[in-house]
């Protein structure tokens, strides 16, 4: 028992506090997220806008950018996660097109530019007097998107018509290296304009409060998808308690057992 306690408490603090070896975050073989912090965007990779013009993301990338997947014919989680990314536009205090940039790149090659600008579209209307070039939309062919997303650590798969992956952020610096992760879909505007803040400034840092909100197939009125993260956060923590209190009582009582019962002669 003591060495499960200790091997759940390793590996947890192995994986949230290493600094020297990429981040695995993982529910399962094919999904998940392999931290890549540090790591440049290469120039290889080729994307088309929303005017269906080949760009690569150095060409873009010129201040904070925040980099997020999502396939534009989702109604489930990725309208919720495109909605949460609307949300801290409007919450964090901070000035999109000024402080930061959103990139957007679909994870299918069914998604064209003519799809991409209608999604643009349908989130500049949210956000009246920002800059075209603020919240950028991207589509591309499956080896391309499939080569951005082995650069970030970003591993998907396909189920049907939906996809299995993590609702996350990537975080890139103004001069195009990976500095942070956030995960979820409800991500907290103070959280997100510090880790804008510390981008800006080099600062690489990882967050894993919300490592473990993968996306399954997402029922939008059923708003405990947007906690699963914390709920299992929480649940780890229980299970360690409850296992060390167990391992404590029983170390006790094979304590008393072996001094045996008190006799008075």
């Amino acid at each position: 028992m003591k060495t499960i306690v200790f091997s759940i408490l390793l590996c947890f603090t192995m994986n949230a506090f290493s600094e020297d070896i990429p981040r695995m975050i993982s529910l399962s073989p094919d999904v998940g997220i392999y931290e890549h912090l540090g790591i440049p965007v290469t120039p290889t990779i080729k994307l088309k806008n929303e005017k269906d013009s080949l760009v690569t993301l150095n060409d873009i990338i010129k201040k904070p950018t925040v980099l997020s997947f999502a396939y534009f014919d989702c109604h489930g989680l990725c309208t919720a996660f495109l909605n949460g990314i609307s949300d801290l536009i409007d919450k964090s205090g901070l000035k999109i097109g000024t402080d930061y940039q959103v990139i957007t790149v679909s994870l299918t090659d069914e998604d064209k530019p003519e799809t991409a600008m209608m999604k643009k579209e349908e989130y500049l209307k949210k956000h009246p007097g920002i800059s075209q070039d603020s919240w950028v939309f991207l589509t591309g062919d499956s080896a391309n998107i499939q080569s951005l997303c082995d650069l970030v650590g970003f591993k998907f798969s396909r189920i049907g018509k939906d996809f299995t992956h993590a609702p996350v952020l990537v975080l890139f610096s103004p001069n195009g290296t990976i500095n942070r992760y956030l995960f979820g879909i409800d991500i907290h505007p103070p959280d997100f304009k510090v880790a804008i803040l510390d981008m800006a400034k080099g600062q690489v840092k990882s967050d894993l409060k919300n490592a473990a909100a993968l996306y399954y197939p997402f029922d939008g009125n059923n708003k405990h998808n947007t906690r699963i993260s914390e709920i299992l956060f929480v649940l780890l923590i229980v299970l360690v308690c409850i296992v060390g209190i167990v391992w404590l009582t029983k170390s006790r009582n094979r304590q008393m057992a072996d001094k045996g019962p008190y006799r008075s002669f």
